[in-house]
């Protein structure tokens, strides 16, 4: 839920922001690119702040330091792979239609 809430909120943010940039100070590309930048700051920021407000979300985090991480590996690249793959086609079906 909190990844949906702040993928909402931060794409509100990127829209208001590349109309003013475009629209406003007629930045045109360049407007477009720092109002991309800053859904994804905006994005990582609410979902920093989301997280540390939810101790529930905290208590079930597991740090990188921590031995338990490094556990199963071999399955979570199964997994990633094939889901870094499906990210990867979809950035570049996003730089063909742009």
């Amino acid at each position: 839920m909190y990844i949906l809430m702040s993928t909402v909120l931060a794409s509100f943010t990127h829209w208001i922001v590349a109309y003013i940039l475009c629209c406003v100070f007629d930045y045109k590309m360049i407007g477009i690119a720092i109002a991309t930048g800053s859904y994804y700051v905006a994005r990582f920021l609410l979902r920093l702040v989301f997280s540390k407000c939810d101790k529930e979300l905290s208590k079930n985090s597991v740090s990188f330091k921590d031995p338990r991480s490094w556990e199963n590996l071999s399955e979570m690249h199964q997994y990633g792979f094939s889901t870094m793959t499906l990210k990867v086609m979809t950035w570049w079906a996003f730089d063909v239609f742009t």
